[in-house]
């Protein structure tokens, strides 16, 4: 499974990681992160930004970056199904999760 914010632009994406931040730091915080080369200087989850965290733990950014990240991922384990969390339990509204849903179906899975 794979938290996933998708929109226009990097910068977009950036912008609407808020709930999904706010989780991956609470699991950092907790002791739920294995501490890999992305993670190396991360001495507390105050230090993490969504840069840090997208880097092989996310599928994110624009449908081309989304679908370069699956095409990685297949490459790489073969899965046969993909889960993706478009949304946490502090957003992003239902409505936005819910557009980030069809802007994934309409421009990312027929790519991939």
């Amino acid at each position: 499974m794979r938290d996933c914010v998708v929109g226009d632009s990097w910068g977009e994406c950036v912008g609407k990681s808020n709930p999904t931040m706010h989780m991956h730091r609470f699991y950092f915080k907790n002791g739920a992160y294995i501490l890999d080369r992305h993670l190396n200087n991360v001495k507390s989850s105050n230090d993490l930004t969504f840069d840090i965290l997208s880097k092989e733990r996310f599928i994110a950014g624009s449908a081309a970056q989304c679908v370069e990240q699956i095409q990685m991922w297949n490459e790489v384990i073969q899965p046969d199904y993909l889960m993706q969390r478009m949304g946490q339990p502090g957003g992003p509204p239902q409505a936005e999760a819910l557009s980030d849903i069809k802007r994934f179906a309409d421009n990312i899975i027929p790519n991939i």
